[in-house]
């Protein structure tokens, strides 16, 4: 299922609709861009923390991919392990595969 997901993610990344990084997400969420918060595994501890943290704080559902920041950078293009999905039409999406990956 993850790389179902991180097939849908590399839609919405050619899409636009994707933020890259702690501080993107969180400001994506700060300004109610943001419907969706993905995680990879290996995420440092204090930054999962504080990522779902402010993401309950402002009502953004949070899952966590079972995959690696490599993989997860490889398969999306760019260097993260906090990705912000700001558009809920994808987000639904990934949040319906994650839903049946458990």
């Amino acid at each position: 299922m993850t790389d179902k997901i991180l097939s849908l993610l590399g839609f919405a990344v050619k899409a636009g609709r994707i933020s890259f990084g702690m501080r993107a997400a969180c400001d994506a969420t700060r300004s109610n861009k943001s419907a969706l918060i993905v995680l990879a595994c290996d995420l440092s501890p204090k930054s999962e923390k504080e990522i779902r943290f402010f993401s309950e704080k402002q009502h953004v559902p949070v899952i966590q991919l079972d995959c690696s920041m490599e993989y997860m950078s490889h398969a999306l293009g760019h260097k993260a392990g906090i990705v912000s999905v700001n558009d809920k039409g994808f987000a639904s999406a990934v949040l319906a595969h994650s839903n049946r990956a458990r």
